[in-house]
C-alpha cells in the first residue's frame, strides 16, 4: 500500500489505465455485443495428450532416465499397462484430502462459464487456477430460487430485481463499473476458469458435495460431466 503511490506505483497504475481503455475501445465494435441469456458451463479447451502427460510425469520421480526415454518408454506401453500405472499413482486416496500426485498438474481443462453470481462468488475463492470475469450486469438474466417461488414471493422478487435493473442503468450512464454493486447476487456473470486435473480434483470434488449450495453444486457437477466426456 505504502508503495502504490511512488513512482511505481503510478506508473503501474496508467499502465492498467490505458490498457483498460484501449480494450474497451476494441470490445465496443458491434461484433462484440451481447446476444442471447444462457446459463451453461461449456469445456472450451483440454489436453488430448493428457494421459500421456500423466504418465510420463507420474514415473518421472522413480526412475533413473531423462524424460525423452521416458516418453518412449510410455509410447510402447500396452492400454492395461497404463491403467496400472494410473492406478498405482492414485488408488490409495482415502478421501479428498489426499490430493492426486503433481503428475495431474501436467494436464489442464478450461470452461466458460455462465451462472449466477452468488455462485461465482464460492468458485471464484479458488486460487490455483485461472480465472477472468466479464463485468456484473442485469443483462443476462437471473435465477429465482424455488424456495422463493415456493413460499409465494416470486413476484415481490422479480419486482425487486427490475428494480435493481433500473437503479444499475442509471448509475451506469457515468460510472460503470461502479454500477455492478447495485446488481443482486441472483443476477448471471459469465465468467473462464482454467485449471490443471490435480486442481480439478480438489475444486469439483469439494465443491459437488452436497454441503454446498446447489446453484455451485450443478456448475461442479456440470464441469465434471464435461471433464468426463
Amino acid at each position: 500500500i505504502r508503495r502504490a503511490n511512488d513512482r511505481y506505483g503510478l506508473s503501474m497504475q496508467e499502465y492498467i489505465r490505458k490498457t483498460r481503455a484501449d480494450m474497451q475501445k476494441i470490445a465496443s465494435k458491434p461484433e462484440f455485443r451481447g446476444t442471447g441469456i444462457t446459463e451453461c458451463t461449456t469445456l472450451i479447451g483440454y489436453d488430448k495428450d493428457a494421459e500421456r502427460k500423466i504418465l510420463i510425469a507420474a514415473l518421472y520421480p522413480y526412475v533413473q532416465r531423462p524424460a525423452c526415454e521416458i516418453s518412449d518408454i510410455v509410447d510402447k506401453m500396452s492400454k492395461e499397462e497404463k491403467a496400472q500405472v494410473i492406478k498405482a499413482y492414485i488408488n490409495q486416496r482415502g478421501n479428498r484430502r489426499h490430493r492426486p500426485g503433481r503428475a495431474f498438474e501436467m494436464a489442464y481443462y478450461d470452461f466458460d462459464i455462465c451462472a449466477n453470481f452468488g455462485a461465482y462468488r464460492d468458485l471464484q475463492r479458488h486460487r490455483i487456477l485461472t480465472q477472468q470475469r466479464q463485468p456484473l450486469t442485469p443483462y443476462l438474466g437471473y435465477k429465482i430460487p424455488q424456495e422463493i417461488k415456493d413460499s409465494g414471493y416470486e413476484n415481490g422478487f422479480r419486482d425487486a430485481m427490475e428494480g435493481a435493473k433500473n437503479a444499475y442503468e442509471e448509475i451506469a450512464q457515468k460510472h460503470r463499473l461502479e454500477a455492478q454493486y447495485i446488481v443482486p447476487l441472483a443476477y448471471n456473470i459469465r465468467w473462464h476458469m482454467a485449471m490443471n486435473l490435480r486442481e480439478a480434483y480438489q475444486m469439483l470434488e469439494l465443491r459437488s458435495s452436497m454441503h454446498g449450495h446447489a446453484d455451485y453444486r450443478h456448475v461442479a457437477q456440470q464441469m465434471f460431466r464435461e471433464i468426463e466426456k
